[in-house]
């Protein structure tokens, strides 16, 4: 167990509990991309780190699970929008111009 997620499990039990990234960065002394980097890895290990718009939190709580797969699975789509809309641009036959400055 990470330091990080025995810091979660103990201190940020539940929603109601939930802690901003910028709060984490400072007692991590680590930036958002690495805080970010560290939940990531936690949730691929199977780690029920959740989040809300008060911040991360670490829950066993099937709905508010269940709330943050449906959060991640609306942003895993946008970005397949967007790169699927990007490929547009490389098909045969498309003609991208870029802007003049």
């Amino acid at each position: 167990m990470t330091r990080f997620e025995k810091y979660m499990q103990s201190e940020h039990f539940g929603k109601e509990n939930a802690i901003k990234s910028k709060v984490l960065e400072s007692i991590f002394h680590c930036k958002g991309k690495e805080i970010r980097h560290m939940v990531n890895e936690l949730r691929c290990r199977g780690v029920p780190i959740c989040s809300c718009s008060h911040g991360y939190f670490y829950s066993t709580d099937t709905a508010e699970i269940q709330e943050t797969m449906d959060h991640l699975a609306g942003r895993a789509s946008r970005i397949q929008a967007a790169h699927d809309g990007m490929k547009t641009l490389l098909l045969p036959g498309t003609e991208y111009e870029a802007p003049i400055n």
